[in-house]
This record gives C-alpha cells, sequence and structure tokens, in this order.
C-alpha cells in the first residue's frame, strides 16, 4: 500500500452509509482543483472514514480538508445482475484546514483537527 495525500473541499457533506458490526463507514465527496492547459479543472475524490459504531462525526460542505489514506476499489453485483466498481480513498487521518465555508468564518475562530486513533475519530482543537 502507499499514501495518498489529498487537499480538498468537502462538496458533499459528510453521510454514515451503514455500520457493520463495531464500525461506522463516513461517506464523503473531496474537490480538488487544478490547472491544465491554462484551464481550472475540478475534479471529485470519493472517500471513506471509519470509526466506532457509537462515534459521531459531522463534516459540513464547504469545509478545506487535507487526507491521507490509501487507494482502495470495491466491486459488488447490482440488483440488474451487472457489476459495479467503485474507486476511493480510505482515509487513515483526515485534518481539518478550514471548518465549514470560508466566508462563514470569524478572525478569531479556531483550527480544529480530526485525527485518528485506532480508528477512533478524536476532535482537537
Amino acid at each position: 500500500m502507499f499514501d495518498l495525500n489529498v487537499n480538498g473541499t468537502v462538496v458533499v457533506g459528510y453521510s454514515t452509509s451503514k455500520v457493520v458490526g463495531d464500525r461506522k463507514v463516513h461517506e464523503l465527496s473531496v474537490a480538488i482543483k487544478y490547472h491544465s492547459k491554462g484551464n481550472e479543472v475540478t475534479e471529485w475524490i470519493p472517500a471513506k472514514y471509519w470509526t466506532r459504531a457509537g462515534s459521531k462525526l459531522v463534516i459540513p460542505k464547504g469545509t478545506t480538508l487535507r487526507i491521507t489514506g490509501d487507494l482502495r476499489t470495491s466491486t459488488w453485483k447490482r440488483e440488474d445482475g451487472t457489476t459495479a466498481k467503485e474507486v476511493y480513498v480510505s482515509i487513515k487521518k483526515l485534518d481539518v484546514i478550514i471548518w465549514g465555508k470560508p466566508e462563514e468564518h470569524k478572525p478569531d475562530d479556531r483550527k480544529v483537527q480530526l485525527l485518528v486513533q485506532h480508528g477512533q475519530a478524536l476532535v482537537a482543537f
């Protein structure tokens, strides 16, 4: 495995898709922007973050993140019998650069960081 580092903005806020045993998976989409041939290009990176089933995690749309994780693929059969495939970042570490939409911040806002420790999300100010 290798570490993939991405800085981007949450374009689809956190949602919990399911609880599996004692773990909960949180799915989000992170937009990254770059320039190619003089044009600004936006790519959307799907990401998943696992925590303990009882933990709560809220990441509002517009939050700027730095995520580190592995690139993973998931394959499954749809109800119609066709095969679906998904590529996503399995987040190992998630740092918040700007919490919420930048225009909603006051100059004295603290930087909030989410850290991973044994699969548990911890909030640090």
